[in-house]
């Protein structure tokens, strides 16, 4: 959550609807007298809050880890596969379909083992939920990726890896959920 300002003159009333859009998702916000300068004032934003599923897929002791295309949002950053959660889908059921798209497998999701709120300095907020995928049926298949592959969990810090999940890499690295 961050700390936007913004001011306007009397005579630029046109930014007034402009600042008042910006405030919805506001926890707080202050409108300061209408004489002399108009300012909204410490508007705390929460951005859009982003209901994520990732699968933590195991084999052989290793875990798949995916690279972003050049062209995604933080590109080239490294991440777990899965993605949003859509409108009225339940967390496995979106896992299981995100599986799908991404790497062509019928996974049998396990238990949820994380879930990790992250607070983006854009204002972005993130809910994830990682969910440990000891089976599949079929042969993984980078579909949309940079790059797959499957690391030992000790080397997971050598990798670039999205802000939002470094807590269970580092968790991951020191033996959590193997």
């Amino acid at each position: 959550m961050g700390t936007r300002v913004i001011c306007f003159s009397k005579e630029a009333g046109d930014f007034i609807s402009i600042a008042l859009s910006l405030s919805v998702g506001c926890d707080y916000l202050e409108q300061v007298s209408e004489k002399g300068c108009q300012a909204v004032e410490s508007a705390q934003f929460q951005g859009p809050m982003k209901r994520v599923v990732a699968a933590l897929i195991w084999q052989e002791g290793k875990i798949l880890i995916c690279q972003r295309t050049r062209h995604q949002p933080m590109p080239l950053k490294w991440e777990f596969p899965g993605g949003k959660i859509e409108e009225g889908e339940q967390p496995r059921d979106a896992l299981r379909r995100e599986l799908d798209e991404e790497l062509g497998i019928a996974a049998d999701i396990g238990d949820e083992v994380a879930r990790i709120r992250h607070d983006y300095p854009t204002g972005n907020s993130v809910e994830l939920r990682f969910f440990d995928v000891r089976s599949y049926s079929g042969e993984v298949e980078n579909r949309i990726f940079h790059e797959i592959l499957w690391a030992i969990p000790a080397d997971l810090p050598k990798y670039d890896f999205l802000e939002a999940d470094l807590t269970l890499v580092r968790d991951l690295a020191g033996g959590k959920f193997a």
